[in-house]
């Protein structure tokens, strides 16, 4: 409180404090983060930087290593060299994710936006630690950065990261401007991994409106032959329900209602999901396709994207979930019975 009180002045000399022997890093980087001045700022992220860079050594790693070994002993618990790397590793994740990654948030700069970048793109890092300097990003890109926005990119398209750190790699997308990163999300609609395509499309149907529907559906997969999950189609056409279009665009239902009869089975397979749990009154608009025999996209065991929906077992109260294999099934089986609103 009484720092509070003095202002800028009272903090220059907490940058100078951070170090790995440091109590209440987290504390230091809130007083630096709402009272200091630029310079203190910038220190600040510096000084949390080269304290990241010391705890992810080898040189710490053995220090901690011979802590933890003399720990055991004082104790009398037995552990091998293996179990003592998984102690020294638990104090790392500590470090890193519950410390000095929020403190470099609070924070912010350029020293550690670079660092937090550089560490989220390094495979070396585990997923853990590299999805939380991800999250640590979160409001902390130059927005006007193109090197920034590749970056993120860079991680959010590489096929061998995990899902886990993909997501957020999106997530930091997000906050770019939308004209930035549409034309990145494009190149995304063609991947190995269907979730992929869904992540990007959804993102970009976030950030665009109904004018630019027909070039989204026209960027959707356009036979059976291409891999599509069933979560595609239910969640663009949803989605897209709930744009608010500015004065002049198109409405919602009025951009949806000319590709339900698309030859291209993408375009109209997210048509049809717009009306997903939606109005009884609509069933006539999707009940022309129970007879659509055009094949449902097929998939392999490990893509996860079966189409199956639950229906009534015959004679029965109870569901079985059942495999759809055409349009005409997928609007008979999982549509209609959605759409039981008033």
């Amino acid at each position: 409180q009484i720092m509070r009180f003095l202002g800028a002045n009272s903090v220059k000399k907490l940058p100078d404090l951070i170090t790995d022997q440091a109590f209440r890093i987290d504390r230091m980087a809130s007083l630096i983060a709402d009272i200091g001045d630029e310079d203190t700022k910038r220190r600040g992220s510096e000084a949390l930087v080269a304290l990241a860079k010391k705890v992810n050594s080898p040189e710490w790693a053995a220090a901690q290593t011979a802590i933890v070994k003399k720990h055991n002993e004082t104790n009398n618990q037995k552990a091998t060299d293996e179990q003592v790397g998984v102690q020294v590793s638990k104090i790392l994740d500590r470090r890193l994710n519950e410390e000095i990654f929020p403190a470099m948030k609070k924070v912010g700069g350029r020293a550690s936006v670079d660092y937090l970048l550089s560490f989220a793109a390094d495979t070396k890092n585990n997923d853990d630690r590299r999805k939380t300097a991800l999250a640590a990003l979160e409001g902390r890109v130059d927005k006007n950065s193109a090197a920034d926005l590749d970056r993120v990119f860079n991680i959010a398209k590489d096929d061998a990261a995990s899902d886990a750190i993909r997501d957020v790699a999106f997530q930091r997308l997000g906050e770019f401007p939308k004209e930035q990163i549409v034309p990145k999300l494009y190149t995304l609609f063609e991947p190995k991994k269907w979730k992929v395509r869904w992540v990007a499309a959804s993102l970009v149907l976030k950030t665009v409106s109904t004018k630019q529907v027909p070039d989204f559906m026209n960027r959707m997969p356009k036979t059976p032959a291409q891999k599509m999950g069933m979560t595609e189609p239910l969640s663009y056409g949803q989605l897209i329900s709930k744009m608010e279009p500015p004065a002049g665009e198109p409405k919602p239902r009025d951009a949806i209602n000319p590709w339900l009869q698309s030859k291209e089975l993408g375009p109209k397979l997210v048509a049809l999901g717009f009306f997903y749990e939606g109005k009884q009154a609509d069933v006539g608009a999707v009940k022309p396709f129970e007879g659509d025999a055009t094949p449902l996209p097929k998939c392999e065991k490990e893509d996860e994207c079966d189409w199956k929906c639950d229906v009534p077992k015959p004679g029965s109260q109870d569901k079985e979930s059942r495999e759809l294999k055409t349009v005409g099934e997928f609007v008979t089986f999982c549509l209609i019975p959605s759409m039981d609103k008033k």
